[in-house]
Protein backbone atom coordinates (compact mmCIF):
# COMPACT_ATOMS: atom_id res chain seq x y z
CA UNK A 1 0.00 0.00 0.00
CA UNK A 2 3.09 1.98 0.82
CA UNK A 3 4.59 1.58 -2.15
CA UNK A 4 1.13 2.46 -4.67
CA UNK A 5 0.25 5.42 -2.63
CA UNK A 6 4.30 6.95 -2.94
CA UNK A 7 3.79 6.12 -6.94
CA UNK A 8 0.79 8.00 -7.09
CA UNK A 9 2.14 10.83 -5.45
CA UNK A 10 5.35 10.70 -7.65
CA UNK A 11 3.04 10.84 -10.93
CA UNK A 12 0.61 13.79 -9.37
CA UNK A 13 3.90 15.66 -8.67
CA UNK A 14 5.49 15.07 -11.99
CA UNK A 15 1.97 16.40 -13.71
CA UNK A 16 1.91 19.07 -11.72
CA UNK A 17 5.61 20.37 -12.15
CA UNK A 18 5.80 19.84 -16.07
CA UNK A 19 5.92 22.58 -18.37
CA UNK A 20 4.41 22.90 -21.81
CA UNK A 21 6.89 23.88 -24.11
CA UNK A 22 6.64 24.42 -27.95
CA UNK A 23 8.75 26.48 -30.63
CA UNK A 24 7.47 27.83 -33.39
CA UNK A 25 9.15 29.91 -36.95
CA UNK A 26 6.80 32.26 -38.62
CA UNK A 27 7.65 32.74 -42.10
CA UNK A 28 6.35 33.76 -45.23
CA UNK A 29 5.95 31.59 -48.21
CA UNK A 30 7.91 34.23 -50.13
CA UNK A 31 11.26 34.24 -47.69
CA UNK A 32 11.32 30.44 -47.15
CA UNK A 33 14.91 30.95 -48.55
CA UNK A 34 15.53 32.96 -45.33
CA UNK A 35 13.84 30.00 -42.89
CA UNK A 36 16.70 28.94 -40.02
CA UNK A 37 16.78 25.13 -40.49
CA UNK A 38 16.36 24.46 -36.83
CA UNK A 39 16.65 20.57 -36.01
CA UNK A 40 12.95 18.72 -35.69
CA UNK A 41 13.58 18.27 -31.44
CA UNK A 42 15.20 20.56 -29.45
CA UNK A 43 15.78 19.54 -25.80
CA UNK A 44 12.96 17.30 -26.29
CA UNK A 45 10.52 20.62 -27.44
CA UNK A 46 8.84 19.71 -31.38
CA UNK A 47 10.01 22.75 -33.55
CA UNK A 48 6.69 23.24 -35.34
CA UNK A 49 6.88 25.87 -38.70
CA UNK A 50 3.90 27.78 -39.69
CA UNK A 51 3.57 30.24 -43.06
CA UNK A 52 2.42 33.94 -42.19
CA UNK A 53 -0.33 33.97 -44.74
CA UNK A 54 -1.94 30.63 -43.17
CA UNK A 55 -2.92 32.49 -39.91
CA UNK A 56 -5.53 34.33 -38.62
CA UNK A 57 -5.57 37.85 -38.94
CA UNK A 58 -4.59 38.24 -34.96
CA UNK A 59 -1.65 36.77 -35.48
CA UNK A 60 -0.68 38.38 -38.73
CA UNK A 61 -1.44 41.88 -37.28
CA UNK A 62 1.35 41.09 -33.83
CA UNK A 63 4.51 39.42 -36.64
CA UNK A 64 5.96 42.77 -37.93
CA UNK A 65 8.91 40.91 -39.26
CA UNK A 66 9.64 37.42 -41.13
CA UNK A 67 11.28 34.97 -39.85
CA UNK A 68 10.22 35.18 -36.27
CA UNK A 69 10.86 32.14 -33.68
CA UNK A 70 9.32 32.08 -31.06
CA UNK A 71 9.20 30.05 -27.45
CA UNK A 72 6.05 29.53 -25.62
CA UNK A 73 5.47 27.79 -21.90
CA UNK A 74 2.01 26.57 -21.51
CA UNK A 75 0.82 28.77 -24.27
CA UNK A 76 2.15 31.98 -23.53
CA UNK A 77 5.12 33.37 -25.32
CA UNK A 78 8.08 33.87 -23.42
CA UNK A 79 10.89 34.58 -25.63
CA UNK A 80 10.95 35.77 -29.48
CA UNK A 81 13.18 36.67 -31.75
CA UNK A 82 12.74 38.74 -34.33
CA UNK A 83 14.28 39.99 -38.04
CA UNK A 84 15.14 42.61 -39.01
CA UNK A 85 14.26 44.70 -42.75
CA UNK A 86 16.61 42.31 -44.54
CA UNK A 87 14.00 39.64 -43.63
CA UNK A 88 16.95 36.95 -42.10
CA UNK A 89 16.97 36.33 -38.49
CA UNK A 90 20.31 37.45 -37.31
CA UNK A 91 21.35 35.55 -34.64
CA UNK A 92 23.44 32.47 -35.83
CA UNK A 93 21.71 29.07 -35.61
CA UNK A 94 23.93 27.47 -32.97
CA UNK A 95 23.68 30.93 -30.36
CA UNK A 96 19.77 30.71 -30.76
CA UNK A 97 19.34 26.60 -30.04
CA UNK A 98 21.54 27.26 -27.15
CA UNK A 99 19.44 30.02 -25.96
CA UNK A 100 16.44 28.02 -26.24
CA UNK A 101 17.73 25.66 -24.64
CA UNK A 102 18.77 27.65 -21.80
CA UNK A 103 15.13 29.02 -21.86
CA UNK A 104 13.82 25.31 -21.54
CA UNK A 105 16.63 23.82 -18.90
CA UNK A 106 15.74 27.05 -16.54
Amino acid sequence: MKNLITLIILLCSTWVFSQDYKIVQVNAKWNTANDVKLPDYISGVKVIYIYLENQQSNLKNQIKYVPTILLFKNNKPIVQWTSNLSFKLIIPKDQLINEIKFHINK
